[in-house]
């Protein structure tokens, strides 16, 4: 009898050690696992916008480059903000006689603020992609200074309505200290998280010179520092430390092709 009931105690104390074992192991996995899944799902969220940036930037290069007139594209919002950010790259052409200034404006700006940390953006700008947590171009502009030849081909965007769309996120929130203003309304209401965008050829303006200097001023870009350091590789040879460089060449070529988006 004295046996039994002592293997029925030694029954019920493995028993308890190994349920609060589990439960110990189960609450230190969660404690510990729950951050890395978040910045996992942050990460995500921000590498499917870029993802889908580079599609729509390969979408917009159709008009850009191929001269098509008009063009289509989604992004998903994931629980970000979409908007037009109100930006300006200004390219300026100097010749022995004269000067002229040709402009790209406005980023299609894709912005998340994850948990914990600051406001993460993705920004269509002038062609290229550029991202706030990654260094140079995510997808590169048609920026050129190389052998005898500078090509500065950039898109400028437009819109008749403002485009400001979010899912799960305040409008009030200050979200680019860069812009010069943020749109106060969306001209949209969605059901769900995919945003499609219309994009249309308005204009092209090119500029060409023989012998001369061309001027990249990136400093009221929406993301100057991602642009200098785009600039600033020495495969581009472009000159200066920014916010302005310069190419001379004996040829240079300058277009700015417009856009106009619509959603």
């Amino acid at each position: 009898m004295f046996v039994t009931a002592d293997r029925g105690v030694s029954d019920l104390v493995a028993f308890v050690l190994t349920f609060s074992i589990i439960i110990a192991g189960v609450g230190i996995v969660s404690v510990g696992a729950y951050g890395s899944l978040g910045e996992f799902s942050d990460r995500e969220q921000v590498d499917s916008a870029e993802r889908g940036l580079v599609a729509g930037a390969t979408a917009l290069d159709d008009i850009h480059r191929e001269t098509d007139t008009r063009r289509s594209f989604t992004l998903g919002l994931s629980g970000g903000f979409v908007y037009l950010n109100e930006s300006t790259i200004n390219v300026t052409v100097s010749r022995p006689d004269d000067n002229e200034t040709l402009s790209a404006h406005n980023a299609l700006e894709h912005r998340f603020n994850p948990q914990g940390s600051g406001p993460v953006s993705i920004a269509y700008e002038a062609g290229g992609i550029f991202g706030s947590n990654a260094v140079g171009a995510r997808y590169g502009p048609s920026v050129r200074c190389t052998n005898e030849t500078a090509v500065v081909s950039l898109v400028n965007l437009t819109t008749a309505d403002s485009i400001a769309v979010s899912e799960g996120f305040s409008q009030q929130t200050v979200l680019n200290p860069n812009a010069l203003s943020l749109p106060q309304g969306a001209p949209v209401g969605i059901s769900d998280q995919t945003l499609s965008f219309d994009a249309r050829l308005e204009s092209v303006e090119t500029a060409v010179v023989r012998e001369g200097t061309v001027t990249i001023d990136v400093g009221d870009s929406a993301n100057p520092t991602r642009w200098e350091e785009h600039l600033n590789q020495p495969a581009t040879e472009w000159s200066g430390e920014g916010p302005s460089f310069e190419c001379d060449r004996d040829t240079i070529v300058v277009r700015v092709t417009t856009i106009e988006l619509s959603v």
